[in-house]
């Protein structure tokens, strides 16, 4: 029922996501706050799923710091940056590839800062987000 809420495009990402019908990649996602995510996998679709549909990291406005281990393509780090948009967010992902492809892709479209290129352990700031 979540997605149908947060979503407009929910009979696909429903079908897709439980394999009634076959999604094609990539697509566009837009979040519930309006920001637009490129998904190239099925896998990003699954994120995006528990991220934003499932709610199973839950951020809180007063939250001041997060850290986001194990980052992936951004999910959550963007939804932490909507939710607490005064905390610093540390994104780390140990994966050069996967870290690669959320920085090459545009994060966000609507004024959140992108997220960093440091890699693993040695953080960027941008702003009041930091990432690696």
């Amino acid at each position: 029922m979540r997605c149908v809420r947060r979503s407009d495009a929910w009979p696909a990402l429903i079908g897709g996501y439980l394999g009634l019908r076959p999604l094609r990649f990539p697509r566009e996602f837009r979040t519930p706050y309006g920001d637009r995510m490129t998904l190239e996998t099925f896998h990003d679709l699954v994120t995006v799923w528990v991220v934003f549909f499932r709610d199973e990291y839950p951020v809180d406005l007063s939250h001041r710091r997060i850290i986001d281990a194990g980052a992936n393509i951004g999910s959550f780090s963007l939804l932490a940056a909507r939710v607490a948009p005064e905390a610093r967010i540390i994104a780390l992902e140990p994966f050069p590839a996967t870290r690669a492809r959320r920085e090459e892709r545009p994060r966000v479209s609507s004024g959140l800062p992108a997220l960093g290129s440091g890699a693993f352990g040695r953080p960027e700031v941008h702003g009041r987000r930091q990432c690696a």
